[in-house]
């Protein structure tokens, strides 16, 4: 067993990146946890309801398959007497793997109504900064766990289009070099 410098430094590394691998994982798939990390890392923001917020879904055809429906929400807030008007930037996002055949039209339906149940639901929360009142953020879901929405299925999704594309490439080989080793 070594128990040199080196092998103590590269054993915490390692564990420490592996630690830090799980850790955006679960924070990529749960907007719930993404919201109490912001209340705690923004101990002087606080909560407030929104006066009027409206939705723009959008669709972002990505390269080689079906695309991805985001939104941005523009929202007006009143801390004290004065009204603010802010627009958070793809405040909501829904990735589609390559193999979903539903029409784009669908999908967009789709992503336009559950924004607009969240919306009526108040299923959003709104922090504004007590100190420099302009600055706010909004969080359109509150869901504790949110798979299609995270990173993680986009990296999931587009590791198996790789694998299917390998193993694809791969057979096409053996089956080629069969053939011209039968003739």
């Amino acid at each position: 067993m070594k128990t040199g410098f080196r092998n103590v430094i590269r054993d915490f590394s390692i564990i420490l990146s592996a630690v830090y691998l799980v850790l955006i994982t679960v924070m990529s798939l749960s907007p719930f946890l993404r919201i109490e990390e912001f209340k705690i890392s923004h101990w002087n923001w606080k909560a407030i309801d929104a006066k009027e917020i409206k939705a723009l879904p959008f669709w972002d055809s990505g390269y080689k398959r079906m695309g991805n429906s985001y939104t941005d929400v523009s929202y007006i807030y009143q801390p004290d007497k004065t009204l603010y008007r802010k627009t958070e930037s793809e405040a909501l996002k829904r990735y589609y793997p390559f193999w979903n055949r539903q029409d784009r039209d669908v999908l967009i339906n789709e992503f336009s109504k559950a924004v607009s149940e969240k919306i009526e639901k108040k299923d959003f929360v709104v922090f504004y900064n007590t100190e420099n009142q302009e600055k706010s953020k909004l969080f359109l879901s509150t869901d504790l766990f949110c798979f299609q929405g995270s990173l993680f299925y986009n990296f999931i999704t587009s590791l198996v289009m790789m694998i299917l594309v390998i193993l694809g490439l791969v057979s096409a080989i053996v089956l080629f070099s069969k053939r011209t080793t039968l003739k």
